[in-house]
C-alpha cells in the first residue's frame, strides 16, 4: 500500500491534474460527505443548499490544515513538530469552534 501512496504523491508532485478526479473521488468525496451528513444532521439544514456545503466545506478545511500545512502550522505556534499537550490544545481548540459553528453546546458553554 506505501509504495502505491508514493507512486500517486510522485505523480502528484509531476503533474497536479493528473490524479485529482480520483483522488477527490477516493479520498475528499467520502470525507467531505462525512463532514456533510455531520453538518446536516447537527443543525438540519437542507443537504442541498449552498450555505450547508459552504459550511461543510469550511469545517473539512479547518480540519485538514493540520495535516495539509503541517510544516507552517506548528511554526506558527512555537513548535518544531505536534507535542502531545499542543495536539490536545488544537482537539479541544477545534472541536469546540466546530460545535459552536453548529450552534451545538460545547463543554465551555455547558458549564456556564
Amino acid at each position: 500500500m506505501a509504495e502505491a501512496i508514493e507512486a500517486l504523491l510522485d505523480r502528484l508532485r509531476e503533474d497536479p491534474r493528473c490524479c485529482r478526479e480520483g483522488l477527490f473521488e477516493a479520498v475528499f468525496h467520502p470525507l467531505y460527505v462525512a463532514f456533510l451528513d455531520l453538518v446536516v444532521a447537527a443543525t438540519g439544514r437542507e443537504r442541498g443548499a449552498a450555505e450547508t456545503r459552504i459550511l461543510t466545506g469550511a469545517l473539512l478545511g479547518e480540519c485538514l490544515v493540520f495535516h495539509r500545512d503541517q510544516p507552517i502550522v506548528p511554526r506558527s505556534l512555537g513548535w518544531d513538530d505536534y507535542p502531545p499537550d499542543g495536539i490536545a490544545a488544537i482537539t479541544r481548540t477545534v472541536t469546540a469552534g466546530i460545535l459552536d459553528a453548529l450552534d451545538l453546546p460545547t463543554g465551555a458553554r455547558d458549564k456556564d
